[in-house]
């Protein structure tokens, strides 16, 4: 990633560092030049550049980092360097992501663009919903769905055994662990709240009398 801002570039690898189990390697430039310097000695998977400059300047960046890179390039910008873009698409740009952006946004398209690395990887889905089993990411319908840790175990736990029912009881060991001493009441309160974060998709959770939830088999 190319990108001049110091707290962009922490709060970047921090996320990247938390969902990520060890999928990516993320390297870090602080500006161009610094970002040229590693795509010539480096193989990337991925390439993201934050353009700031305007014109000539962010152009000439693309046709560098392109000419010296096969792997995806998405740049960064905003509103007012939009009517560059279509020159950094023609130049060998592969996406283009506006600002502000959230890190996730980054992880996902990294995630979509990087490589024979992710296509080893089955995704978990359903009607709609899908979920990369190593990173946890979810998304609805193309939306990424941030969720929060213990409910993206509980809809992995379901996704895992869909369409059978999960107990409650096998929810609790899964997520919570061998040790939570608590009622198993808990889980219906956070399978409400997973419910409630995935809209209409959420009714895809289908509560089983005297079995647990499971997933609708679609």
């Amino acid at each position: 990633m190319i990108e001049d801002s110091f707290d962009i570039r922490e709060q970047v690898k921090e996320y990247f560092s938390l969902k990520g189990n060890g999928i990516f390697e993320l390297d870090m430039a602080c500006d161009g030049s610094d970002g040229l310097e590693k795509v010539r000695s480096h193989e990337y998977g991925i390439v993201m550049a934050d353009i700031r400059q305007r014109g000539d300047i962010a152009v000439d960046l693309c046709r560098r980092i392109r000419d010296n890179c096969k792997c995806p390039i998405v740049f960064i910008s905003d509103l007012n360097n939009f009517e560059d873009t279509d020159l950094m698409y023609a130049i060998g740009a592969d996406d283009l992501i506006l600002k502000p952006f959230m890190p996730m946004e980054l992880f996902y398209v990294a995630l979509e663009y990087a490589g024979d690395k992710k296509k080893t990887v089955k995704m978990l889905e359903c009607g709609g919903i899908r979920m990369h089993p190593v990173t946890g990411l979810v998304t609805v319908d193309g939306r990424i769905v941030d969720l929060p840790d213990r409910l993206m175990l509980i809809l992995k736990v379901l996704l895992e055994n869909k369409p059978e029912a999960v107990s409650r009881d096998t929810i609790l060991k899964e997520v919570w662990g061998n040790g939570y001493t608590g009622t198993e009441r808990v889980v219906d309160t956070q399978i409400k709240y997973l419910r409630k974060l995935l809209g209409q998709k959420g009714k895809l959770i289908q509560t089983v009398k005297g079995s647990g939830y499971r997933m609708k088999g679609i």
